[in-house]
């Protein structure tokens, strides 16, 4: 090849590369925005596919995208459902957002709650569940992993639904309250130290500030498994976790093995089944 196509293509390539980046910060900022009305913390997972599919959005993909979520439709341990039956479908440029619905007469419809799922055209994915007790300043770290475990497994699957399941896709995670990524949270967070709630810190760890982040690259054809997309969930969850001191998750390890002890007397199983493929 002569130098000047040579010099073309590296030109080329870097375009491409600045639109995704774009394109990702855009999916992981209009999500986390979304969310700034809640009075809770939130854990968000976003997917970004390399090469986005080129679909439009009107009545025939958003009632697409609305029986996609029903059929695949997510069990968490700690609320139930995941982006479930009492989610709403809402048509946005780009995407369908699925918020749920007031559980009680006066809420605000548009407020988030529970559980929040952006689907876009392209394949990408912003989903995210509320974390309890956040609003105290309490980081739960059981109700953290299943949330994020969820949104995961909901945004893999669109993704490889959207897209064919080729390809690599990247996968940003992270900690929002009334924030972007590595901007201060609304207040600080801490791990308590009981299954539950607490009132004092987790021993050893430290209190988090700014919004904390975790980014990877994945190969959609080796997350064909449970078993990988277990392991891909403890890199994610211990990427997050170390921003508070904890070097790795305490519930899943980092060979994809879930901890039985830390979820007894939960149905772990079930839940576990659940992050397959679909």
């Amino acid at each position: 090849m002569r130098e000047y196509e040579i010099a073309d293509l590296y030109r080329d390539r870097f375009q491409a590369s600045e639109v995704r980046r774009a394109r990702e910060r855009r999916v992981v900022e209009e999500g986390c925005n979304a969310l700034e009305r809640s009075e809770f913390a939130w854990t968000y997972v976003t997917v970004t596919v390399d090469y986005p599919v080129e679909q439009r959005i009107n009545r025939q993909f958003v009632t697409e995208a609305d029986e996609w979520r029903l059929r695949n439709a997510l069990r968490s341990i700690t609320s139930d459902s995941f982006v479930g039956e009492y989610s709403r479908a809402i048509p946005g440029p780009s995407r369908v957002i699925f918020i749920e619905r007031p559980y009680a007469a006066g809420e605000d419809p548009d407020d988030p709650r529970h559980t929040h799922c952006e689907l876009y055209t392209s394949g990408d994915a912003f989903v995210a569940a509320e974390l309890r007790h956040s609003k105290d300043g309490e980081l739960n770290e059981f109700f953290f992993t299943d949330g994020t475990m969820c949104a995961l497994a909901m945004g893999l699957n669109w993704c490889s639904h959207q897209s064919g399941g080729w390809g690599s896709a990247t996968i940003h995670a992270g900690i929002t309250y009334k924030s972007t990524p590595g901007a201060p949270l609304a207040r600080s967070l801490q791990i308590v130290d009981t299954e539950w709630s607490g009132r004092s810190r987790l021993q050893d760890t430290r209190a988090v500030s700014d919004s904390p982040h975790f980014q990877t690259v994945v190969e959609l054809s080796e997350m064909a498994t449970i078993d990988e997309r277990m392991r891909l969930g403890s890199l994610v969850l211990g990427g997050i976790m170390q921003w508070f001191g904890i070097a790795e998750s305490n519930y899943i390890g980092e060979d994809g093995q879930v901890n039985l002890a830390a979820f007894s007397p939960y149905d772990v199983e079930r839940w576990r089944e659940q992050f397959g493929p679909r």
